[in-house]
This record gives structure tokens, sequence and C-alpha cells, in this order.
């Protein structure tokens, strides 16, 4: 390359980010031409990360830009004169792309000529024919040369080699251009030299100046003295550049003062006159009509032609003029649209002013019609914002949302100013990425799974689902079991979860017994980053199965006894001689339970009611009566199929409660009552003995409290019982059972609650003692409650006794019921009947051997008849007193009317005395109640026994 070439760059921002470089033409490759990134502002490391590229719409890339330093480098030698034909200011647009963030700049570099072109004219030689009779100071126009270079370096002026007849003379025509005219210095003689053979020189003005030559061949010619002359040396025309071929531009017309042939005009286009200029214009040889010949496909808004006017004559003169089109441009270009950059897929949290892409709008047409208007649907989350020159902006107008629109088809519409205005539509495919912004959903709060009790190991209990609208691993979801407790033990050792599909397994067999229902929850969790979460309750009702055989509370038998119960033989029909009572922990129709006998030792003597489990005399007592009997009862649930549980019980027919109670093991057939040692005893106590009555009335005054029997307490401890947290309202917490030993309206009690923790949560009622819940227990309520309950008489004064309760909520209430009965197992052989006769046979012997005694010892004697033990020693006769009346009630107390017999006795060895319910009427409703209380006459007397009262008849 030329050495004394410089690179002269000019750098100028503007307002709009555009750059401007000047280099000279045909710089050598990788020369410098600045640093891109200093002159931007720009920092050089970060080019290669944010992806810079340079646009042109060139063909060929004559910069390079170094991505480490920003520099800007020459990559292809620029020839001005090939890249800008004949303009006056070569220009080379870039732009710079730069992203994260997305920036533009516009680069213009000047392309600055040199003297690299030597002028040159079009044919390689030129022929002048002058007629050998014209004057000296006749004029030939000389060719112009052509230099591609501009300005100084363009042709600047021309010599001619020295000739004695010629010289050169420089004109200017009316538009300011020079060209060269050969001037006849003197006058021609064809004889002495036909031919005259000149160099034109042509210069131009660089440093150092380059130069062509051409030569001029004058052929001397006769005649014909006169060229054609033009009426205008420069013509000028505009027309549409849409012109069909045909139409007319412009005509011309030159005139020749010669005369024939050599004053007949052709007009042609000088030869000077490009050839793509001589194909879009035709010029008629005879008129001088210039005419469009083609399609008009210039990019210069103005074109210059030169015309030539040549006469007919043998030896032809010519003068040319000078034609200026200016093409009118038409609105034939519609906008082009480029998509110079496009972000896509873009995440869906993207904020507003996001930019999206970058649009280049251009229209080739000048002027109004080369001006764009450009927008989108207004129903689009997107703007369009100009940006640099002929660029827009592609960015969001508001938040995006994936779930509701996955992409967007956006058309964008560029139209001219044109008119008619030209429309073209392009259209950008925006897809949206997916974000995590959405948690699972579940379809409900909570959902309700139903199971069996004795369910097997691993079965399927329910599959929960959720869903995330999000999408890929946003949108996956996994399932947990949150960290809980159910009856004090871990949740995962009762459950199990498939972490993908959400189903739920039984990881133990559950007892409806042990846990009716429990809760828990589960959490769904998609896999994005951060994940998110969401959490449902999942309530478990574990349904019941009949797996519980029905457990007998009362009566119940100890080491393989029998419970007994005493019925006093007085007893009449429909006479409660004890009340089974069962509880079966299975639920509804599994607990529905029904009561039924089995075996009776005599089933015409009792009943069972099926619904109560109270067994009842189906009629009253008779003296051909077995003693004891024995009843098997069986009590079934209601279940499929039905569970059952049996307990006997033995009745004993007594007048007296006996020291010792028969044993019940047996048959259930008692012994005869008269064998031959009872018969023989009788005789003997018949022959020797008599009886006398005493009556005793005691008068009831109101000197007990009640008793509490049930619940109670123990080393001051407050007695416990227990509810499950599911109580509804109306739930029988517990009953109190109480006895009073007074009779009559001192023994009538009233219950009432005294102090309770929840003064609304609890009642009872005023006359049975039951306790209830009033409503439902909450969850939130306290896990045990305080009640203290009164029962008082209605004595006067009255008296009272109370107890203290303490109330434990738990899932499950295991009911122990304490033992009341007395179980009794003789281990004697004797009857009762045969004991009494031997005391009363060893009594009247003694009588005999101390006669004595006297008329004490005598009645004695016949009072011994009745087989009460207690009397058979010395009896005093006490005087007879008002009757004793005993009202027992249901919760244990008497409740009927009863007359007794007593005899005292001053060596007995107990201080106490029995009541014994024997010959109330019909219609006792309570067991038989035994009391033993201490007697103010056992101080002299020692033991006296209140004895039911029998007629003579009787025995």
């Amino acid at each position: 390359m030329r050495g004394y070439l410089m690179v002269f760059c000019l750098i100028c921002c503007t307002a709009d980010g555009q750059i401007v470089y000047s280099i000279a033409e045909e710089t050598e490759r990788g020369a410098s031409v600045g640093n891109i990134a200093k002159d931007l502002g720009i920092d050089a490391a970060t080019l290669s990360a944010r992806k810079f590229r340079m646009i042109t719409g060139s063909s060929k890339q004559y910069f390079n830009i170094n991505a480490s330093t920003g520099a800007l480098s020459v990559n292809e030698p620029i020839d001005r004169e090939q890249l800008c034909e004949l303009k006056s200011v070569c220009l080379l647009n870039y732009e710079l792309v730069l992203e994260n963030p997305l920036e533009l700049y516009r680069m213009e570099f000047k392309v600055l000529d040199i003297n690299d072109n030597s002028p040159s004219f079009p044919l390689s030689e030129y022929h002048i024919n002058m007629p050998e009779f014209l004057s000296p100071g006749a004029r030939f126009t000389l060719p112009t040369a052509q230099d591609l270079d501009e300005g100084a370096n363009s042709v600047q002026n021309y010599t001619l080699s020295p000739d004695e007849h010629f010289y050169l003379e420089m004109q200017i025509r009316g538009d300011g251009s020079k060209y060269p005219e050969l001037v006849l210095k003197k006058a021609l003689d064809r004889e002495q030299q036909a031919t005259h053979r000149l160099v034109l020189t042509a210069k131009d003005g660089g440093n150092p100046p380059k130069s062509g030559d051409v030569p001029v061949i004058v052929t001397v010619l006769d005649s014909n003295d006169n060229a054609p002359e033009f009426e205008h040396s420069v013509y000028r025309a505009s027309i549409l550049e849409n012109s069909p071929s045909g139409t007319l531009v412009v005509q011309v017309h030159a005139t020749d003062l010669d005369e024939g042939p050599n004053g007949e005009v052709r007009y042609s286009f000088s030869n000077t006159t490009s050839a793509d200029l001589q194909r879009m214009f035709s010029v008629h040889p005879h008129t001088g009509e210039v005419t469009v010949n083609g399609v008009l496909a210039v990019q210069r808004p103005l074109l210059e032609m030169l015309i030539e006017a040549r006469d007919n004559g043998a030896f032809g003169m010519s003068s040319t003029a000078k034609l200026l089109v200016e093409i009118t441009d038409v609105n034939n270009h519609g906008p082009e649209i480029t998509i110079t950059s496009l972000s896509s897929p873009i995440p869906e949290d993207a904020v507003p002013g996001t930019v999206i892409a970058l649009l280049s709008i251009l229209d080739k047409d000048p002027g109004e019609n080369g001006k764009v208007t450009c927008q989108i649907s207004e129903n689009l989350p997107f703007q369009l914002k100009p940006s640099l020159q002929n660029y827009y902006s592609l960015v969001t107008s508001e938040l995006l949302d994936r779930e509701l629109i996955s992409e967007y088809n956006i058309t964008i519409t560029a139209t001219d100013l044109g008119s008619p205005p030209l429309t073209t539509q392009k259209t950008v495919w925006v897809q949206i990425s997916d974000v995590n912004d959405n948690p699972p959903v579940f379809g409900a709060d909570a959902f309700d799974v139903f199971v069996e009790e004795n369910n097997p190991l691993g079965a399927f209990l329910y599959q929960v689902s959720a869903s995330d609208p999000d999408i890929g691993e946003n949108g996956r979801v996994s399932y947990t079991l949150r960290n809980s407790t159910v009856a004090g033990s871990a949740l995962t050792s009762f459950l199990s979860m498939n972490l993908a599909n959400g189903s739920i397994y039984a990881k133990r067999a559950f007892d409806f017994e042990q846990l009716r229902s429990f809760h828990f929850q589960v959490e769904a969790k998609d896999n994005g980053s951060p994940a998110l979460s969401a959490a449902t309750t999942v309530n478990v009702y574990i349904s019941d199965q009949n797996d519980n055989a029905p457990a007998i509370l009362y009566p119940t038998s100890q080491n393989g006894s029998v419970a007994v119960e005493v019925v006093p033989r007085l007893a009449d029909e429909d006479y409660l001689v004890t009340k089974v009572v069962a509880d079966d922990e299975d639920n509804a129709e599994n607990a529905w339970l029904s009561y039924h006998l089995a075996h009776s030792s005599d089933s015409t003597l009792f009943q069972l009611s099926p619904h109560t489990g109270e067994l009842r005399t189906t009629r009253s007592m008779r003296s051909t009566d077995f003693l004891k009997h024995k009843v098997v009862v069986v009590v079934r649930d209601h279940g499929d199929p039905p569970l059952s549980s049996t307990v006997t019980v033995g009745i004993l027919l007594a007048d007296t409660l006996p020291q010792a109670l028969p044993d019940f093991d047996d048959s259930g057939e008692p012994p005869p009552l008269l064998n031959a040692t009872n018969i023989y005893l009788i005789i003997s106590l018949a022959c020797v003995s008599s009886t006398v009555t005493v009556y005793i009335y005691v008068v009831d005054e109101n000197d007990h409290a009640p008793q509490i029997l049930y619940p109670t307490s123990t080393n001051t401890s407050a007695a416990l019982e227990m509810i499950p947290r599911s109580a509804y309202a109306g739930y029988l917490v517990t009953k109190i059972i109480a006895i009073d030993g007074d009779s009559g309206q001192n023994a009538w009690l009233f219950f009432s609650l005294v102090q309770t923790s929840d003064p609304g949560l609890f009642r009872i009622e005023l006359h049975t003692g039951e306790i209830r819940t009033t409503r439902k227990l909450g969850e939130d309520s306290t896990p045990t409650f305080n009640l203290t309950v009164e029962v008082r008489d209605n004595g006067e004064p009255s008296m009272s006794s109370s107890v203290a309760i303490t109330i434990a909520v738990v899932d499950r209430v295991s009911k122990i019921i304490p033992d009341r009965r007395r179980h009794f197992k003789s281990p004697s052989n004797y009857s009762e009947v045969t004991l009494y006769l031997i005391i009363a046979l060893s009594a009247i012997s003694f009588v005999f051997l101390f006669t004595l005694i006297g008329l004490s010892i005598i009645k004695c004697y016949r009072y011994s008849t009745y087989g009460s033990s207690c009397c058979a020693g010395c009896c005093t006769v006490r005087e007879r007193s008002p009757p004793h009346f005993i009202e027992v009630r249901g919760n244990g107390s008497l409740t009927k009317t009863y007359c007794y017999k007593a005899c005292l006795t001053a060596g007995s060895g107990s201080d106490t005395f029995m009541f014994y319910n024997t010959c109330g009427p019909t219609g006792t409703t309570g067991p038989s109640a035994v009391m033993c209380n201490e007697n103010p006459f056992s101080r002299h007397l020692g033991r006296f026994c209140l004895l039911p009262h029998y007629d003579d008849d009787v025995l």
C-alpha cells in the first residue's frame, strides 16, 4: 500500500447515539480506525459477553472490532469509486448491537477520496474533420476526460500538444462546468497537411497529479464549415419514476446554418453519456425527442446526459447540449421491516418496559413517501417505542401471565405517508417462559377418608391430588406428610405416602375402640426454585367392625364364683332381682345390646327385659320354691355376625342374710329341706318348745347423712371419670349412686352441682343423679374438669354428703366399674334349716337340764321354733313401738314399708344389726339393701337383729 496514505478519523457523537468516522479509501487491511469501546464509553471487557455484532447493508464487511480491546480496524480496503460511483459524499452506515441490556449505536464511515485514479477518456482516440476553408478562430469541442476521484483529485485542466495551427481553450457551460475546445489558430491547407495529430492531456489536482492522454486526429476537409447550434446549452426536464416506456421527457433542437446535407442535423447521445442512461432513455435522431426507453431503476434524483447534434455534411460538424432530468418520486416502495434482534422466550415475570425485539423499518422512497408510521394491536401487553432513526423497540407494557397466554403472535404494521399509503405487515412470534409463581392447589381445604378397622397392612386409603398451572419442574408436584402425632405416636408410624401421586397407605391396622378418628396435613410442593407449597387437611374416620363381644359390667364374678342376689321369700310379682349392665366397645349397631335368658332353673319364676337387662320375678314367691336358683343371662350385640357374652347369677331365696352363702356351682337343685335328720330335730323341738311374738316399731329420725356408693374417692383424692373428646351433647358422664339409712322423707335424696370448673358444660339430674354434657366438646377444651356433687336428703334439718369428681377428656374411654357385689362361696355342707334346728335343739336340751330358769326361759324356748339363732339365749321383750317405715328409691335406698320383729340377746358377740327387704309389697324396684348400724341397746344387751315379721300360719 502507498506509504503516504494516512487515516483521518473524526469522531462526532450525536444525541441519537451516532458516531461518525472519516477514513481514506484504500487504507490497508488492519489499519486502526479508532477504539469503539472508548468512543462509546463501553467497557471493552463486556463486548463479548454482550454478544456485540455489526450490522450493515453492504455485501462486504469493511471493518472489524477486536472483542477484547474494542479496537476498530480495517478489515478490507475500500474502493470509494467502486462503492459510491459518482457521489460527491461517500458514506458507509453500520449499526452496533449490544445485548444484556439491548443497546444500539449507529456508526457512519465517511470514505475520503485519494488520488488513486487517473483521468481517462471514453475513447482511445478522437477524430475531428475540419474544412480547410475555416478561418482562424474556428472552434471544435474536444472530448472531456472522466476521473473517478472527486474534488481536487478530479480533472482540473487540459493541455494540448504544441501545434502551429491549433491551440486549446477552456469554455464554461451555463451550469458552470468546463470543457475544452480546439481553436483554429491558423488557416488550414489540406494540400500541405491533410491530417494533424494532436495529443489532448487531462490532468487532475492530486498531489502528485495524474494525467490521461488521448490522441486527437484532425482531418482537414473541404466545405461545411458551420456546426449545429442548440437553442439551449442546458435542457431541464422532470418525469415520474414510474413513467412507462415511451414517455416524452424533452425535445431538443439544434440549427445548422449550412445548407443541404451539411445543414441536416442528427441527434444522438454523446459518447460521454453512460451506457445505463442510454439504455433508459432514447433520443429520436431527427426530431430530437428524448423518451423513456425502460424502467427508471435509479436511486439518484437527478440524471445528467449530453445530447449531440451533428450535421450530415461530408465533414459533419457537431455540438452538444446538457440534459438534466429530475426523477419525481412515486410511492412505489412499501416499508421494509427487518427484525434486527429478538429475545424469545421471555420470562413471565418480566417487568414492564423489558425490550423484546429491535426492529429496523425502511422505505426506499424519498421525502414524505419514505416516512413510516409503525403500530401493533392495542389489546396486546406490548408496545412499540422509537429508538434510533428508522429503529423501533418492542417492549412489554404490562405484566405477563404464562398461565393465561403462553405465546403471542404480534403483528407489526408499518405504513408510509405516501398517497396512496403503502402498508407492510410482519408477525413476530414471542413465547412466554414459565416462572414458578403458582403454588399447588388442592381440590378442597379438607378431605374425609373412611376406613374400616382391622384393615390389612399397606391398605390404600385415599389419594390426594393438587394441581399446579406452571409447567415443567415448576408444575411437578410432590406430596409429603407433615410431622404430627396421633394418639401420642408419630404420624409416620400410622401412614405412608407415595411422593409422586399422593396415594396414602396404612402402615398398621386401625382399632376403632382405641382410635376413632384423627386428622393430619398433607403438603404439596412443586419443584420450582424457590419451591412453593400448599397444605390440606385429611380427616380419617375409622369405621367400626363387630370385633368386641359385650362386656358384662354388673353383676360380675370373681375367681370363677357365681354372683349372688338375695331375694326375700315374700317378694311379689315384678320384683327387681337385679339388673344386668353390659357395655360393648363397638359402635352403632355393633354396640346395640339385647338381653336373653339362656337358662333358668325355674322358667316360671324369672323374666328378663331384652332391652334394659332387668331381671324380675314373674310371680310372687311360694313356699314350695327352691331355696336357690341359677340364671344364665346372654348379652348379644347386633353386629354381623353377632357376638355375645354370658353371666351366671345365683339367686337365693331367704328371709335373712346368711353368714355364708351356699355354693351355686352345682346343678342348681337345692338339697331337700326335710331329710331324716331334720325331721327328728323338728319332732324333738316341737315336743319341748312354744313361741312368743315381740313387735318393736322404731320411729325414724334424720340421723343419717346420705352415703355415696359410687363414685368413690380414696386417700382424699377425687374420683376419676373419663369422657371422649368427641362426646356429644347429652352424653352420660357418670351416675351418682347414694343411699340413706333413714326412711320416708328423710331418705328422699336430691342431687346438685355445687362447684364446677365449667358451669355451662355439665348438668345433673335432680332425682336420678345422672351427670350429662350440655353441649359438644370443642377442640380447644381443657383436658380436665373438676366437679363437686352434693347429695342432700329431705329431712329436717337436711343432711348432705359430697363427692369430688375429676373428669378427664381423652380420645378413648376405658370403662371401669367398681365391684360393689359381695361374692360368697359357702364351705359348709349344711343347709340353713338344719343349722337352725341343731341350735334350737341344743337350746331346748339346755332348758331341760336347767328347769330352774323359769318362765323367761320357757318363753325364749317358744321363740326358738322360728329358727332365729340370735334368740337362742335369754330374750327380753320390749314393749311395742310404732311401725318403722322405710322408703327405698331406685338409687339403692329402701322404697316400701316393712314390719320387723326384734329379739335381743345379752351374749351377742356383734354390735351391728341388719335390715332385710323381705316383706315389701308388690312394686319394689330396687335390689335388696343391707345396712348394719350400731344400736344403743348393744351397750347393755349386746347384739340385736330386726327380722321380718311372719304370721303364725306362715310357718
